[in-house]
C-alpha cells in the first residue's frame, strides 16, 4: 500500500483602483459616477501523491500542479437619487463590468515514490511509462482566456408615510462571472472539461419593507419581505469521487462548482427600545427559505457506465443557512461618578441547517446540524 499526501501553496496579489465624482445637496437630483479597476493574480502549486492500483497493491507517484488564475475587471457605474416630492425619493443604480480572465491547470509528473516489491526490477520501465503520460492539460487553450461583460443595477422607491415611518420597495439585478473548478491532480482530467466549467449566475431580487421610529424616538422597528430568483446559481459540492479507467474511485481535490436554478424568500424584523435612561433592549426574528428549482448536482451515486454521478436536488435546501434565527438582548448601565458599569445579555436561537462540508456524502459525516441556543453574559 503506497503513501498518500496532498499539500498546496497559494500566492495572491491584488490591486484595485476606484474613482468617483458626486454631487451633494441638489434640490431634485444628486448623482454619482465612477470607474473601477481590479487586477488580481493568484498562483497555486499543488503537490500530491496518487495511487495506481496494481492487483492487490498500488504504485505511488507524485505530481505537481501549476494553477495560475488571473482576473482583470473594469467597471463603469453610476448611482442617482431623485427627490420626486418632499416625502417621495427614487434611487437608481447602474453598473457595467468587463471581465478579462486567464486560467490554467497543468499537471506535471514528479517521480515515483512507491513501487511494490514484486515490481522493483521494472521500476525504470514504470517510471518511463508515467513520464510519457504527462503533462496533463486540464484547461484547453480555447478556455484559458475567457472574456465576459454584464449589466447590473438597482431601483428603489421610498415613501415617508409619516415623519416616523417610511415604506420602500426595491429591485436589484445581480451577476456572478462563470469560471472553471480548479481540480489539481490526475482526477481533474477524469472529471472532464464539461464538468469543470460552470456558467455565469444571474439573479433578480425584490424587497418590500418599512423603517420606523416610535415612542418619541425611544424605539425603532424595521421589517422586510424579500424574494430572490437565480438563473444558474453557482453551487459547490466537495467530497466528489470519479472512476478511473480501472473503475477505481479517485478523489477530486478542491470540489466542483455547478449551476442550477434556485430561489430564496424570507421575512425579517428587528427592533430596539430604550426602557429607561440606563436600560435598553432589542430583538430580531428572521425566516429565510432557499431551495433548488429543478436542479441536479455532481454526486457519488452513479448509473451503470457513469464515471461521475448526478443527483436530483429539486426542492432541496440551498446552502447551509438556518431557516429560523432569533435573538433577544438587553443592556443595563450603572452610572458612577467618573465611569459606568454595564451588564449585558444576549440570547440567540439558530435553527437546523445543512452540513455543507458533507455535501457529497463520503465517510461518516453528519448531513445536518441540529438547532441550538446560546446565552452570553457580559459585565464591564
Amino acid at each position: 500500500e503506497g503513501p498518500t499526501f496532498q499539500s498546496s501553496k497559494t500566492d495572491t496579489e491584488s490591486t484595485s483602483y476606484e474613482l468617483r465624482v458626486a454631487s451633494v445637496g441638489n434640490e431634485f437630483w444628486d448623482y454619482m459616477v465612477g470607474l473601477y479597476y481590479k487586477d488580481q493574480n493568484t498562483d497555486t502549486v499543488f503537490n500530491a501523491n496518487s495511487l495506481q492500483p496494481v492487483g492487490q497493491d498500488a504504485i505511488g507517484f507524485a505530481t505537481e500542479s501549476i494553477i495560475p488564475v488571473y482576473a482583470n475587471d473594469f467597471a463603469i457605474f453610476t448611482f442617482n437619487t431623485f427627490y420626486l416630492a418632499d416625502d417621495l425619493q427614487l434611487e437608481v443604480g447602474l453598473r457595467w463590468t468587463d471581465y478579462d480572465n486567464h486560467r490554467r491547470t497543468d499537471v506535471f509528473y514528479d517521480g515515483l515514490n512507491y513501487v511494490p516489491p514484486p515490481l522493483a526490477d521494472f521500476e525504470d520501465q514504470i517510471n518511463e511509462g508515467f513520464e510519457n503520460g504527462f503533462p496533463l492539460v486540464a484547461v484547453p487553450e480555447s478556455e484559458t482566456d475567457p472574456q465576459d461583460d454584464a449589466w447590473t443595477g438597482s431601483l428603489k422607491l421610498r415613501w415617508d408615510w409619516t415623519d416616523d415611518i417610511s415604506i420602500y420597495g426595491s429591485y436589484n439585478r445581480g451577476y456572478r462571472n462563470g469560471g472553471i473548478s480548479i481540480s489539481p491532480g490526475p482526477a481533474g482530467e477524469l472529471v472532464g472539461l464539461d464538468n469543470l466549467l460552470y456558467d455565469s449566475e444571474d439573479s433578480d431580487a425584490f424587497e418590500l419593507g418599512f423603517k420606523s421610529r416610535l415612542l418619541d424616538g425611544r424605539a425603532t422597528l424595521n421589517g422586510a419581505l424579500y424574494y430572490q430568483e437565480f438563473d444558474g446559481y453557482q453551487g459547490f459540492v466537495r467530497g466528489i469521487e470519479v472512476l478511473d479507467e480501472q473503475g477505481v474511485p479517485q478523489n477530486v481535490p478542491g470540489g466542483l462548482v455547478f449551476n442550477g436554478d434556485a430561489n430564496i424568500w424570507g421575512v425579517e424584523f428587528e427592533g430596539r427600545i430604550l426602557l429607561t435612561e440606563v436600560w435598553s433592549a432589542g430583538a430580531s426574528l428572521s425566516y429565510s427559505k432557499g431551495e433548488w428549482d429543478g436542479a441536479s448536482k455532481p454526486c457519488n451515486d452513479r448509473e451503470p457506465g457513469e464515471s461521475l454521478g448526478s443527483c436530483d436536488i429539486d426542492g432541496d435546501a440551498l446552502g447551509g443557512e438556518p431557516e429560523w434565527t432569533a435573538s433577544v438582548n438587553s443592556e443595563y448601565f450603572f452610572p458612577l461618578d467618573s465611569t459606568e458599569i454595564y451588564v449585558r445579555g444576549l440570547f440567540k436561537y439558530t435553527d437546523d441547517r445543512l452540513n455543507t462540508d458533507a455535501s457529497a456524502g463520503i465517510g461518516n459525516t453528519r448531513s445536518d446540524f441540529e438547532s441550538y441556543q446560546t446565552l452570553d453574559l457580559f459585565v464591564g
